[in-house]
């Protein structure tokens, strides 16, 4: 069994569920719905039954509900900054009332989700729930089954959940965002030159410090400062040498290097730039490659006559609890896997490489060609 959903727009271990799929907001909480309790973030917590597409058709049912749902009535504030079409949020963290854990419980699946969101407000994305595979692309009338091209990294749990800028001393439950083990950088190749123990999360003392942790509502990658003059300092050699042969020019925040756009090559999969390489733990050889359409920004303002390409990783400062927070930008266009009871995470990094786009997981056509 395996539940689809799309369109959707992700973001931070949550995915906004559009109008095309979302139930119509709550101006008041239905006084027939059960309530469970009331707390000073949420208007009340209810139970109703949720009903989402199914993406199984072996079982001639077009939706699959769940009954005794957990749901929040929340304050309209949490969908500020979100397209108009949002009419609600729905967490995709390791917590038990999250969306994946409640559709595996319910309907006892795998405790797994699948995500691949859009690199344009203009395209769409999808999301799988309870199925490890497959998930099929349609393009030029083939049909692709994406899990097969998936590498496997372990995830990590953090032992301390108190956020990212927090350094918490009490006795407080683990993280529910999902970490993994980043060992190193290399840009074109060269090693990135990184104290190693901010790649490493502090489990002796229970303090969660260090270590690396997907945001996407974190807009683009956040570095802790040492790591990220070392980054971008290595990024401006490798982007000067004669294979790309770029001059920076005047920055604009919160990006630091960036070049002319009109002497930037680009490509089917981006700006022509140095390729960013993440390696990450697991079997040897496990790097998440990020080119030109995840690593640069395009930056344009006619009135002020400005058009440039910037490097879309921010100096996030010292002393932050989490010294790497890969951001939304860098996951764009990525099919991303997380296997929840199997604690690792699938990837493929751009699917752009293959010719694919996250709108291929078109749900429709996986329905007619399952």
């Amino acid at each position: 069994m395996s539940i689809a959903i799309a369109p959707f727009v992700f973001t931070s271990a949550s995915v906004e569920l559009l109008a095309a799929t979302a139930p119509k907001p709550f101006a008041n909480c239905n006084p027939n719905i059960h309530l469970v309790v009331r707390d000073y973030d949420f208007d009340a917590t209810l139970i109703d039954t949720l009903a989402l597409p199914n993406a199984d058709v072996s079982t001639k049912t077009h939706l699959i509900s769940l009954p005794n749902y957990t749901f929040s009535c929340a304050h309209s504030s949490l969908l500020k900054g979100l397209p108009k079409e949002v009419t609600g949020l729905a967490s995709l963290s390791r917590y038990n009332l999250s969306l994946p854990n409640q559709i595996s419980s319910t309907l006892s699946v795998p405790n797994t989700f699948a995500v691949c969101f859009p690199g344009s407000s203009k395209s769409t994305g999808v999301a799988f729930f309870g199925s490890k595979g497959p998930y099929y692309a349609f393009f030029q009338n083939s049909k692709i089954d994406l899990s097969k091209s998936l590498i496997y990294t372990p995830l990590i749990v953090n032992p301390d959940g108190i956020g990212d800028t927090v350094i918490s001393y009490s006795d407080d439950p683990p993280s529910y965002e999902y970490f993994v083990n980043l060992t190193s950088i290399r840009i074109n190749g060269q090693n990135v030159p990184i104290n190693v123990s901010l790649l490493n999360i502090d489990h002796e003392n229970f303090l969660g410090i260090g270590g690396t942790k997907f945001s996407s509502n974190t807009p683009y990658t956040l570095l802790e400062s040492s790591i990220y003059k070392a980054f971008t300092k290595l990024f401006i050699k490798e982007a000067s040498s004669s294979r790309f042969n770029l001059t920076r020019t005047s920055s604009v925040k919160p990006f630091s290097v960036c070049y002319a756009a009109r002497l930037v090559k680009v490509t089917s999969i981006g700006p022509d730039v140095p390729t960013v390489e993440l390696e990450l733990g697991g079997k040897k050889g496990v790097v998440w490659r990020i080119v030109g359409a995840n690593s640069m920004v395009r930056v344009k303002n006619k009135k002020n006559n400005l058009d440039l390409w910037c490097l879309g990783f921010v100096d996030n400062g010292v002393n932050k609890k989490t010294s790497i927070v890969i951001g939304a930008k860098q996951l764009e266009e990525n099919l991303m896997q997380f296997d929840i009871e199997s604690n690792k995470l699938g990837f493929t990094s751009l699917l752009t490489s293959h010719s694919l786009k996250c709108s291929h997981f078109n749900v429709t056509d996986f329905a007619k060609n399952n």
